[in-house]
């Protein structure tokens, strides 16, 4: 078996690249009960879930939320988090 040592390198594939002029069209804000389920999706700024419509019994599952704070104030079976998150418990 030969090894070839030349000096000579393949040329870099070429890198394309989005157009950065253009944001994503951001989605809807969408904060409902679904079933047993909570459902925060694209949310900004402070979400509270209100206090006297939670229950024991119910999830809530959190995404796609950035820079936002969601106010949990009464105990639920499981929080979920679709992506990654910073998480702070009071």
């Amino acid at each position: 078996m030969r090894l070839n040592l030349s000096s000579e390198k393949a040329a870099p594939a070429a890198v394309s690249r989005k157009p950065t002029g253009a944001a994503a069209p951001t989605k809807p804000q969408k904060v409902a009960l679904e079933g047993m389920r909570w459902v925060v999706e694209n949310a900004t700024g402070t979400i509270e879930l209100p206090q006297a419509e939670l229950d024991m019994k119910q999830t809530v599952y959190v995404y796609n939320c950035k820079d936002a704070v969601i106010k949990i104030d009464a105990k639920v079976n499981a929080v979920s988090i679709g992506e990654k998150l910073s998480v702070f418990f009071t």
